[in-house]
């Protein structure tokens, strides 16, 4: 019977939580020693304080152009630098395609790359993706699957190091041995994002049910989750069914490309709600759903107004039962 996995230790220094490696009780980061927080010199020190004493300080964030409004609301869209997003999405929607679209959005707004880390595919096929959709190779720093079984991974010390505007984990199910050792690096991640004020978004595979895999106990820790499917309709707010644009001309396929459907399940620092996107050439693009046809809407409005005409006609008088002399 195997025994149940080893849980990851974390370096209990401040501002540390790297993961200590098997066999070890010490830090290869900072030395400290796994077990056991520092101990403040003052006793009468708990760490707890008054909420009206905690500094108030805005939300920084990446306005990129693209896909913003999933991560804020319309008077404020854009990604907080220091959250976790867990993306999920069925196979073959365009997760790896979205992020690299993301990333090249962030070295324009920010003039750093962002770390791929790609457990899913080679650095070969990253880059025939990143340029058959057009982005700058300038804008991605990879580290591959290769490399990442060799023992190098992105750590505080990479992240100093190389100060990316963002890390994309591509995908958490590579590099953990269950739900219980995911959960711990989403904190981790969680940990690092908001100590080295660098975003993260870490690309979930689904389960039979069509949902995040892992269950709710890898749902807490992120601050957004991000669902995204397939659809060829959509009905909008006036019941109206949209179907997709065809591009095949452009794409050069056979079929018509469905809609992809990006849903915000949670979201500490802003909305839920849904945003569209078309798959083009050029790889994503946000849709907007067509108005309603104000023609229709007139068209429905007046012949309501006879409607409520018609009821409000009065009955014929009755026919006299007998003829009048």
């Amino acid at each position: 019977m195997n025994s149940a996995p080893r849980p990851l230790l974390r370096c209990q220094r401040n501002g540390c939580r790297e993961i200590i490696p098997p066999g070890k009780i010490t830090c290869v980061h900072c030395g400290a020693v796994a077990f056991g927080a520092p101990k403040s010199s003052n006793p009468n020190d708990f760490g707890i304080v008054p909420l009206s004493k905690v500094e108030q300080k805005p939300l920084d964030r990446y306005a990129t152009g693209f896909a913003d409004r999933l991560w804020g609301p319309e008077e404020q869209p854009g990604i907080v630098t220091s959250s976790v997003t867990l993306f999920a999405g069925e196979p073959g929607v365009g997760k790896s395609t979205f992020f690299l679209q993301l990333l090249h959005a962030l070295f324009l707004a920010t003039k750093r790359p962002g770390i791929y880390k790609s457990l899913e595919e080679s650095a070969a096929q990253v880059l025939d993706r990143a340029m058959r959709i057009g982005v700058d190779t300038n804008s991605l720093l990879v580290l591959t699957k290769e490399r990442y079984y060799e023992g190098k991974d992105v750590t505080r010390a990479a992240i100093r190091h190389f100060k990316p505007s963002a890390v994309v984990i591509d995908s958490i199910q590579k590099e953990t041995g269950g739900i219980r050792e995911a959960v711990e690096l989403c904190g981790l991640y969680k940990n690092l994002s908001q100590t080295e004020l660098v975003p993260f978004f870490v690309i979930c595979q689904i389960n039979t049910s069509d949902d995040f895999a892992g269950g709710k106990g890898m749902q807490h820790e992120p601050d957004t989750l991000i669902y995204m499917s397939k659809a060829f309709e959509i009905q909008g707010m006036d019941k109206r069914i949209h179907a997709p644009p065809d591009l095949r001309s452009e794409t050069g396929g056979t079929e018509i490309e469905p809609f992809r459907i990006a849903q915000v399940r949670k979201n500490r620092f802003g909305t839920e709600g849904e945003r569209y996107f078309i798959m083009r050439k050029c790889g994503l693009v946000s849709y907007d759903l067509p108005p309603p046809d104000e023609d229709e809407d007139e068209d429905d409005e007046e012949e309501h107004a006879s409607s409520k005409r018609r009821e409000r006609k009065p009955p014929p008088p009755p026919t006299p039962k007998y003829p009048a002399r």
